[in-house]
């Protein structure tokens, strides 16, 4: 029983001492740092000072004064705050550091070697008070290298001094600054930087713009620049070179949300391995130039085909001893100038060395639409070409160019007849993936040009074969036969069909039909135009001989009337002279009333006359209604002056009957 207490207060004490040392030893590291109460860290004799000095109660380090911190008095600070001999911090910092300058335009100055500078710290690092002031000034240091490495808590602004155009080392700067993701600044000027490599590595928050003035045009070293920055996708920029670096090896490496194309000059570059490796979220264009140095290259690493990572495009050139063990999707490889050709999911790939490829991946390029009318043509002996079937691709109503051709076509398409065609379309934009559509192209058949000829049948007897059916104007090669057979005896009146089949199967038959007898005699073929003209020749022959018989009678009538009224005048002549002159004067009005009348009717009756022979002339051409009326019109007139004689006669007569009773 007594062993037992004995044993327990031994735990219990091992576990009071063991207290005990941990909270002394952290009242210690306070007090180690509440020790720092204006500790110089540099500035020049006489005219500046800059001093380290813990405020306990607002848990931070304030370094205030002015002028420039001396790199050995700040490691000299360190040891002092962590009572140990080493000159990092022990990230395990429960305060702030606050930079504080102290008197008007008045600046605190950061070593000219800064790198490891604030490496490890814990706490938050404020270069800007808390009225928006910068209290830094960089300006002049040539070493950041280190600088906010693994800071755990830093996301403060950097200020607006913060000059980094004399900066040559910036290798591991923010590397597992796991909380900073603040603007680099209008100042952070790399044009003499050389060395990036792990710059952002592990900076798993950090996705700020990298600004005009990130430019790399003399960096050497870029490995794993943004290795495993998982949030970092914004642009490179325009300064972002690569002309003169010659390590890129995994400077993407897990870097899962950068998704920006790229275009990188590999001149001088001998490492790319693992350059986009397990960089899933990539999906956009990698281009690289000029890597005819590179000796270090495995495209598993260097391009994670075999990964969630699905790159849309890749073009390089000079690459040696390149291979795909797996791609992951269906891709297509275009080699040089040549076609490119589709590499499925799950299949290696070697690459030739020396040469330029271009990788696509399938899944992410847009997709064309074929827009393509069904094709119909006649027969005109010609193949069916792309430019006949006049297709296009469109991709959201805008043109996409490219190259068409027909699939697997192994003859021109030339014949008569119905086609069910796929076209396929290689576009020349390769954010852009084949296409295919099917076409229908129908030829219809060509109708045979010119006809036939014919010896017309003129006696009974004679079979179809006499009629010597042959062609006329018909340049193809064909056979020509009666539908009937030859020995057919040719009737009077009665058509005989013909039909005419080509050679070549891409006519259609001619046919026709011919009448080679009838009563009038031979058969000699003639247009419907020729037998209207003589139609009309012989009615105009008619008519003019009906004419001339009008006019002769008419010429008949008009001699008789002269010679009756010539008697009758005389004899009016002899009577008159006996009478007297009222008699005479009577029978003058009596005869104009007469004539009067003779002459009204004489119109009435060439007026009813008129309109009979319109009505009838209506039936003929102008030319013989205008023949026909001045015919007509002559006769009629040669009537009237007859029939007048003969009244005037009578009434002569019937006067001097009268005068003697």
């Amino acid at each position: 029983m007594l062993y037992k207490k004995y044993k327990y207060s031994k735990i219990f004490v091992a576990i009071f001492v063991f207290s005990l040392l941990f909270f002394e030893g952290r009242m210690n590291a306070n007090a180690r740092v509440e020790e720092l109460n204006n500790f110089v860290l540099g500035g020049e004799s006489g005219i500046s000072t800059v001093y380290a000095t813990y405020d306990e109660q607002g848990k931070r380090l304030l370094i205030h004064g002015f002028g420039r911190i001396e790199k050995n008095l700040w490691e000299n600070m360190v040891k002092r705050a962590n009572d140990s001999d080493i000159t990092a911090w022990t990230g395990e910092e429960d305060y702030d550091i606050e930079f504080k300058a102290e008197g008007a335009n008045r600046m605190i100055y950061l070593p000219l070697n800064s790198s490891n500078l604030f490496e490890l710290f814990d706490g938050r690092i404020f270069f800007v008070n808390s009225n928006g002031e910068t209290q830094v000034d960089t300006r002049d240091v040539y070493s950041m290298a280190y600088m906010f490495s693994k800071t755990k808590k830093f996301n403060q602004p950097l200020g607006d001094r913060f000059y980094t155009n004399k900066v040559s080392n910036m290798h591991g700067m923010f590397s597992s600054a796991s909380n900073f993701n603040q603007a680099l600044g209008e100042h952070f000027d790399t044009s003499n930087v050389a060395d990036m490599g792990n710059m952002f590595a592990s900076a798993k928050k950090f996705n700020q713009p990298l600004g005009d003035k990130f430019d790399t045009s003399s960096v050497k070293f870029m490995t794993a620049m943004f290795a495993d920055a998982s949030n970092f996708n914004q642009s490179l920029g325009g300064k972002f070179k690569t002309t003169n670096v010659v390590d890129m090896s995994y400077i993407f490496n897990s870097a899962k949300s950068f998704n920006q194309n790229v275009v990188f000059d590999l001149k001088k570059v001998r490492k790319i391995n693992g350059m986009f490796h397990n960089c899933s979220g990539m999906n956009k264009r990698i281009i690289l130039k000029n890597a005819s140095n590179n000796t270090d290259v495995s495209a598993v690493k260097a391009f994670d085909f075999n990964k969630p990572s699905k790159v849309e495009y890749i073009k390089f050139s000079g690459l040696k001893d390149l291979k795909v063990l797996s791609f992951n999707d269906d891709y297509y490889v275009k080699k040089g100038d040549s076609k490119r050709i589709s590499v499925g999911k799950n299949t290696s790939f070697n690459f030739d060395d020396n040469f330029e490829y271009i990788v696509y991946a399938k899944s992410v390029l847009k997709k064309p639409i074929i827009i393509v009318d069904d094709f119909e043509k006649t027969y005109d002996g010609n193949t069916v070409t792309m430019d006949d079937i006049n297709p296009r691709a469109e991709y959201s109503s805008r043109l996409v160019e490219g190259t068409f051709a027909f699939e697997q076509i192994i003859d021109p398409i030339i014949s008569a007849g119905e086609y069910n065609i796929e076209i396929l379309f290689e576009p020349d934009d390769t954010h852009f993936r084949d296409a295919k559509e099917i076409v229908n192209i129908k030829i219809n058949k060509a109708t045979v040009t010119g006809n036939v000829a014919y010896d017309g049948i003129t006696e009974e007897g004679k079979t179809l074969a006499d009629a010597n059916l042959r062609k006329d104007g018909i340049t193809l090669s064909g056979t020509l036969t009666w539908d009937l057979p030859e020995d057919t005896v040719v009737e009077n009146n009665v058509s005989y069909d013909w039909t005419f089949v080509p050679d070549n199967p891409n006519y259609e038959n001619l046919t026709g039909s011919i009448v080679l007898m009838s009563l009038e005699g031979q058969i000699e073929p003639t247009s419907a135009s020729e037998s209207s003209s003589e139609s009309q020749s012989e009615s105009s022959s008619e008519s003019e001989t009906e004419t001339m018989s009008e006019s002769e009678t008419s010429s008949e009538s008009q001699s008789e009337a002269s010679s009756t009224s010539q008697t009758l005048s005389s004899e009016s002549k002899t009577q008159a002279s006996t009478e007297t002159k009222a008699e005479v004067s009577t029978k003058v009005s009596d005869e104009k009333e007469v004539k009067n009348e003779s002459n009204k009717e004489a119109k009435n009756d060439e007026q009813s006359k008129s309109k009979e022979d319109n009505n009838n002339d209506s039936k003929v051409d102008n030319g013989q209604n205008n023949d026909s009326s001045s015919s007509l019109d002559s006769i009629y007139i040669a009537l009237i002056v007859v029939l007048a004689a003969i009244i005037v006669g009578l009434a002569a007569l019937l006067f001097k009957k009268n005068k003697k009773n």
